[in-house]
């Protein structure tokens, strides 16, 4: 007897991006939930926008 680790790696749509680049998202988030296991969700992000790391 085994188990199987299940591991979905998604990336979010950019949050401009319209309803029919999200909805498709939305369905394979629900699926990746429904077959258990992790969800890897990815956010899109500008340089800009990141967190500064301190430099050592």
């Amino acid at each position: 007897m085994g188990w199987t680790l299940t591991i979905s790696m998604l990336c979010e749509p950019a949050d401009d991006a319209p309803a029919e680049d999200w909805a498709p998202y939305g369905v394979q988030v629900d699926e990746a939930r429904a077959r258990g296991g992790s969800l890897i969700l990815g956010v899109p992000m500008k340089a800009s926008e990141r967190p500064a790391s301190e430099k050592e």
